[in-house]
């Protein structure tokens, strides 16, 4: 007979989840949509509902089918369903005592779980532990890119779009002229393509018509990771054919009664990066020799005659662009950018970045690429890995500082007060804030103060701060005026809000101090902007789930040589001041610290990395500022 039963383990999942900072309770009757049901775990994310099923052995599938059908919206207490987790607890847990479930599930490595988001299917099964699953969870909830909410936005909008599209029509009917907004056909077939596609997948027939869709999109729908499945559906349903993007650092003044923008914009109306994506409709199967063309614009036109005089270069010189090759945009004297041809099945069916609209220069992009795959030819013996696959990352800051989940009050350090009298101050020390004229080097020390919440558990507390690094990356990286791209603290702490704490899972003396080199280097900058997302030019946004999949340098394949060079080379640099970004090929710290990585610890040409900084120095999005 088994001594622990499947309840017993749900209520403790919740327990735990809560003890990560998630809003879980276990064993919860609630409404489901005209029913009432049970649910083995809830998950009430302030707008919308998650939901676990879990059983002993393989995943609960089938009850989270059962009880929450994939193929119509649920609505859980009120909230809609966004994501349903089927669990398998290991049969082993079954027969150990049910008044250790919490230190049991806890320490359990091997729980299978399958995610199934709405109106998808059931993603592989993955081994993990409890703290995996809520970090999942945690990178669900709190994604920062502007597609996290894009099916329901669309959705809402759906009736509204439709009424105003019938509205111009027939106005225009009634001036005696056939219907014609191509405003509001873009917004009628952006619609079309999300809505009717993604979320409510009508018969393909329905929209069995194309010619062409053109829309202008955030440009973090290039490389966000909550717009995978647009990008996953325009390569499977349509032929890409142009994808545009400003790199202006102009601004516009305002007009009357519309504000002013930035030139990397498109639309009338903001201020954030934008994508022009043209695509045309096939009907089935992978486009046979299509290629998509990116083009990187230096300079966005002022003025329609410059648009269309652009227009026409651009379909004169897409015909002759050899794959993979960059071109420059020229009309007359003046230089408008560069275009790339690349073919549509090179770009990620898997819903991956399309990185090639990172950079003015694409060839930056192409080289960026080849080093993460390892398959730049001089930089074969350099090893690179995802971050998360050598390290963990540290709490969520709502998780430290936040009324309703956080565990801990903060106390900043004022600007008046000096680092000696802050040191004497009781609390918790942390980093907080990244601030240009306070990180100047690599090394950094705590800017706050953690005091615990009595209102919280000590336990929990004490859980949080075992996940204390000190290595930290900032999560929203601005150019010209920030100098680092991490930070080493003396003693491990947590970096929240402004930073993210990163800790090796198998720590040696050096590897901090290698990732932490390499992370403020001309490489790790490379692909950090290549990898991030970019809400406004001059920026570089990595949310968690970004940074776990961010290809870095793999410390731990580093030599004991090696990693004993890289904590020589920090020691010697660490308090020396670095300029911003924007003067990355002047700075001679900098320039010092690409030449000596490559030298001392990486064994390879210095050269490399001068060739890469040269053209990584003239990129716009080094010297805007927002």
């Amino acid at each position: 007979m088994s001594n622990s039963t499947e309840v017993a383990y749900n209520l403790a999942l919740a327990r735990l989840l809560r003890h990560e900072g998630l809003n879980a309770q276990g064993e919860q009757r609630r409404r489901f949509g005209e029913a009432r049901g049970q649910a083995d775990v809830l998950l009430d994310f302030d707008d919308y509902a998650v939901v676990i099923e879990a059983e002993f052995g393989s995943p609960a599938k089938a009850d989270a089918d059962r009880r929450f059908p994939p193929d119509r919206p649920a609505m859980v207490g009120g909230l809609p369903l966004r994501l349903a987790v089927a669990v398998g607890y290991p049969e082993r847990l079954a027969d150990l005592p049910e008044s250790d479930t919490d230190a049991n599930l806890a320490a359990a490595t091997d729980l299978t779980i399958a995610y199934r988001y709405w109106g998808e299917e059931w993603r592989a099964d993955t081994v993990g532990t409890v703290a995996s699953l809520a970090e999942q969870l945690r990178n669900y909830w709190v994604q920062s890119d502007n597609g996290a909410r894009i099916e329901e936005i669309v959705k809402k909008a759906s009736t509204a779009i439709d009424g105003a599209a019938e509205v111009l029509a027939r106005l225009d009917r009634d001036r005696g002229r056939e219907p014609e907004s191509p405003g509001t056909k873009a917004l009628i077939w952006l619609n079309a393509l999300v809505f009717q596609e993604l979320l409510a997948r009508l018969a393909d027939e329905a929209l069995d018509i194309g010619g062409r869709l053109a829309f202008v999109l955030p440009a973090t729908m290039l490389t966000g990771s909550r717009w995978a499945p647009i990008r996953r559906l325009l390569l499977s349903k349509y032929a890409v054919e142009w994808v545009v993007v400003s790199h202006d650092l102009r601004n516009r003044t305002a007009k009357k009664g519309l504000p002013g923008r930035r030139l990397v914009s498109f639309s009338e109306s903001t201020r954030i990066a934008e994508v022009l994506i043209v695509a045309t409709r096939r009907r089935s199967g992978r486009p046979k020799g299509s290629h998509a063309c990116f083009v990187n614009l230096l300079r966005n036109p002022d003025e329609p005659i410059e648009a269309l005089g652009l227009t026409r270069k651009l379909l004169a010189l897409r015909d002759g662009l050899a794959s993979l090759e960059p071109a420059a945009i020229e009309v007359g004297e003046t230089t408008w950018g560069n275009a790339v041809s690349v073919p549509q099945a090179d770009l990620p069916w898997d819903g991956g970045p399309w990185s090639l609209a990172t950079f003015v220069q694409p060839g930056l992009a192409l080289i960026a690429n080849r080093i993460a795959s390892g398959k730049h030819g001089r930089l074969g013996s350099v090893l690179i890995a995802e971050l998360g696959s050598f390290a963990d990352l540290g709490p969520y800051h709502m998780q430290v500082k936040n009324p309703k989940y956080g565990l801990f009050t903060v106390r900043e350090r004022p600007a008046s007060t000096a680092a000696t009298e802050w040191s004497l101050r009781a609390g918790i020390p942390a980093l907080w804030h990244h601030k240009a004229g306070r990180n100047t080097c690599l090394a950094a020390s705590a800017d706050a103060l953690l005091e615990r919440r009595a209102d919280r558990s000590r336990a929990d507390q004490d859980r949080m701060l075992a996940k204390s690094g000190c290595l930290h990356l900032p999560a929203d990286l601005g150019m010209a005026p920030q100098r680092v791209a991490a930070v080493m603290t003396d003693n491990p702490m947590l970096g929240f809000s402004s930073w993210i704490s990163v800790v090796v899972r198998n720590p040696q003396s050096g590897k901090n101090e290698a990732l932490c080199l390499w992370l403020n280097s001309t490489f790790g900058l490379l692909l950090r902007i290549m990898h991030g997302n970019r809400p406004y030019l001059g920026r570089s946004r990595v949310p968690y789930e970004l940074a776990r999949t961010m290809p870095v340098l793999d410390v731990d394949r580093l030599s004991n040589g090696q990693l004993t060079a890289a904590a020589a080379l920090y020691a010697d640099l660490k308090h020396r001041e670095l300029k911003g970004f924007s003067a990355l090929a002047d700075d001679p710290v900098r320039c010092e610290m690409n030449e000596r990585l490559c030298r001392e610890v990486l064994d390879i040409d210095p050269e490399i990395v001068a060739d890469i900084t040269r053209k990584l120095a003239l990129e716009p999005t080094l010297h805007a500022r927002h």
